[in-house]
């Protein structure tokens, strides 16, 4: 199913045109270096999009996208899932603290291999799109809907 000639930084690039082009992106990145509030060095965010907002929203223009790309032989766990939104929130509380310019507003992971039950289940309940590549295309997973905040976003904007 998977071509596992290719490297992670392939796969980056890969994933990076084909978002670009499936979400029209102002913006796109490979390897941003996003900073948390509660770790000292920053994350590394495989594939950064960012698609321009058409009517601003809580003066944002614009809507990020972190894309985690997993290319390996396991498939995807809960705590692949679990991990990104940790990240991501602590990148949102890193904003509101001054240490890093934005945070995304939506999460997905391009994986190369399946995703079990338990990884799908949490990645519903908390709005992360799952994609699957099989080397050609581009397959979503899950039940992700564009139109909503994500729960994990909601949380911590929360009081």
């Amino acid at each position: 199913m998977t071509n596992r000639n290719i490297t992670g930084i392939e796969l980056e690039k890969k994933v990076e045109s084909w978002a670009r082009n499936r979400f029209k992106a102002s913006h796109s990145e490979t390897r941003y270096q996003a900073n948390g509030l509660s770790v000292s060095r920053p994350y590394e965010v495989d594939v950064w999009i960012q698609i321009p907002k058409r009517i601003m929203v809580l003066f944002r223009s614009s809507i990020d996208i972190w894309i985690e790309c997993k290319d390996r032989n396991a498939s995807i766990k809960r705590n692949d899932v679990s991990d990104l939104v940790s990240k991501a929130k602590d990148v949102y509380q890193a904003t509101m603290g001054g240490k890093q310019d934005f945070y995304f507003d939506t999460l997905m992971i391009v994986s190369t291999s399946r995703y079990d039950f338990d990884a799908i289940a949490l990645a519903n309940q908390e709005g992360v799109a799952c994609v699957l590549y099989d080397g050609k295309s581009y397959l979503l997973k899950n039940n992700w809907n564009w139109d909503d905040e994500p729960k994990w976003l909601r949380d911590v904007k929360a009081p």
